[in-house]
């Protein structure tokens, strides 16, 4: 199983849930969030009269963090619908992660599930 945690637009929220919904993919954890990637804001300023050049991290940006677990055979349709979705070409149209499900446990019957 695999684990995959995406950040994405807020406003791509609803066009993810359904792209995933129709590859059959109905359980999803998700909420809001802040962040910003390494990216930064380059700008001048003027130092004992001479100009240098210096960087300035951009602000948090609101994301949606969404998490889904699916089995190792359902990633490459997860991730083709999260990127359908998403992808508009655009800086700041998010990040995917992939991580190993190393067990899974359910609470009320102490079952481990994967």
């Amino acid at each position: 199983m695999k684990q995959i945690i995406c950040y994405i637009r807020p406003d791509k929220y609803n066009d993810t849930k359904q792209e995933l919904l129709q590859e059959g993919i109905l359980g999803l954890n998700s909420q809001m969030v802040q962040g910003r990637g390494k990216k930064s804001v380059t700008y001048a300023i003027e130092v004992e009269g001479e100009e240098v050049e210096g960087y300035q991290d951009y602000p948090f940006m609101p994301k949606k963090q969404v998490t889904i677990v699916v089995e190792d055979e359902d990633v490459d349709k997860a991730i083709a619908a999260i990127l359908r979705a998403n992808k508009t070409g655009n800086s700041g149209d998010g990040k995917v992660f992939i991580l190993p499900v190393m067990d899974t446990i359910k609470i009320r019957t102490n079952e481990h599930v994967v």
